[in-house]
């Protein structure tokens, strides 16, 4: 076995760059696979899928159903609607709540006006 010192500049650049790889039992790496749909870590480019006027209305059925004093269960609303996760399910109430504001010009659940800092 040759120690690093004997090698060429160029193999030992690229031996020292290269990344540690444990097994998944060792460390702190997880044995769950990735990229799932709920992983959230993939960096993987996904496919749009527009929201149907089915899952939407499922969608605004659960927000009914799942909501308590402002909160949302995503995870239940989800469930409710079938076909998105929570993190589908979060982004699209981000999108929800800000066309509600934007159509009452105010800030959801307070009756206040929603463009105080614009006087």
């Amino acid at each position: 076995l040759a120690s690093l010192s004997d090698q060429q500049p160029a193999e030992r650049r690229v031996m020292s760059q290269a990344p540690s790889i444990l097994p998944a039992s060792e460390g702190s790496l997880s044995s769950k696979p990735s990229g799932g749909p709920s992983d959230g870590g993939s960096n993987e480019k996904k496919e749009v899928r527009y929201w149907s006027e089915e899952e939407h209305q499922k969608f605004l059925e659960g927000l009914r159903l799942f909501s308590n004093n402002g909160r949302f269960d995503l995870k239940a609303i989800a469930k409710h609607v079938g076909t998105r996760t929570p993190v589908q399910i979060r982004s699209h109430l981000q999108k929800h709540l800000l066309k509600e504001k934007s159509k009452s010009g105010q800030i959801l659940g307070t009756g206040m006006p929603g463009n105080l800092d614009k006087r």
